[in-house]
């Protein structure tokens, strides 16, 4: 009966931790909007009052609070677990098969083409050297 109750009390625990995070990420949206300044003095010590609360009702060891979880237990290589965890079977590989028959391969058709014979008159651009002068002749009838 008290081991069920202790798995209740960490049930709740939970539950209100998440319930104060949510509230404390509300309050951390707000103070973006919220410019009158008493309202954000009395915000500010009434978080302060929180803030000692809680901390006097962690536990410390040497003056640091201490996370209190249960130790985490190294996996040894003679216990069956490392042997499941670390050294499981990989599914076997598939073989390619061999083609029985050529088939003549695709070009790799791409998703643009041109088409330039409707521009009948389309000159490419032509590049003069710098130092080479540039000739222009005009021609008058």
């Amino acid at each position: 009966m008290a081991v069920a109750k202790k798995k209740e009390d960490e049930k709740e625990v939970i539950m209100l931790k998440g319930a104060l995070k949510e509230k404390a990420k509300c309050i951390s949206d707000l103070t973006y909007l919220v410019e009158d300044v008493s309202v954000l003095q009395t915000a500010l010590d009434s978080l302060k009052n929180v803030v000692k609360a809680m901390d006097t009702a962690c536990i410390k060891q040497e003056g640091l609070p201490i996370r209190q979880s249960p130790r985490k237990r190294k996996l040894k290589l003679k216990n069956v677990e490392y042997h499941k965890v670390f050294h499981s079977k990989l599914p076997l590989r598939r073989r390619l098969k061999r083609a029985t028959g050529l088939k003549p391969s695709k070009a790799p058709q791409s998703a643009l083409s041109f088409d330039l014979t409707e521009d009948d008159d389309f000159e490419p651009p032509v590049k003069h050297h710098k130092s080479a002068p540039v000739h222009v002749s005009t021609v008058s009838n």
